[in-house]
């Protein structure tokens, strides 16, 4: 390999490098409950889940990213634990067909005791396959239920903003 050969390659690998771009995030807090990190490519929404009251909703139409969190308080609840929490907002909500969900795994986040799971659907409104992330957060005195998704050919593309969506989450209130 001549020396221009060699200055090209790096040239271009140089170019490559510097076109790969680093997701810009932005703390939301809601005082009292939780802080979460969210990509400032995500606008606040107010649409996401009809029928739910949830504390935080943000979507980006052009990266086709969702987010809503869920915040309950634990006090006089029926579901008086994790699992069926979990069970109530995660396995009795089916409504999409052709539903792929493996078992729900268990973590501790930040001092809480967390399920979590993926699932993947086909909507019947569309026939779009969407792929969801799904995390269930139980602190000392509340329950967060917390859903992203996006279509299915963009898991690969948001797995990281994602991942870092649901390892920023931390419930404040100890």
């Amino acid at each position: 390999m001549n020396y221009k050969q060699l200055t090209a390659l790096c040239l271009f690998t140089l170019l490559l490098l510097s076109c790969t771009h680093k997701t810009v995030f932005k703390l939301v807090q809601v005082p009292g409950s939780f802080s979460v990190s969210i990509p400032a490519y995500m606008a606040p929404a107010s649409d996401l889940c009809p029928g739910r009251r949830s504390a935080v909703q943000y979507a980006s139409d052009s990266a086709e990213a969702y987010l809503f969190i869920i915040d309950t308080l634990r006090k006089n609840m029926r579901e008086n634990n994790l699992h069926s929490f979990y069970d109530s907002m995660v396995v009795g909500n089916v409504g999409d067909s052709g539903m792929v969900q493996p078992p729900a795994r268990f973590a501790i986040l930040h001092q809480d005791s967390t399920l979590y799971t993926e699932r993947r659907a086909m909507l019947q409104s569309n026939g779009v396959v969407v792929f969801y992330r799904i995390e269930v957060v139980a602190s000392p005195s509340r329950f967060y239920y917390i859903q992203l998704w996006t279509s299915l050919k963009n898991k690969a593309a948001l797995k990281n903003d994602f991942d870092r969506i649901l390892d920023s989450f931390t419930a404040v209130n100890r």
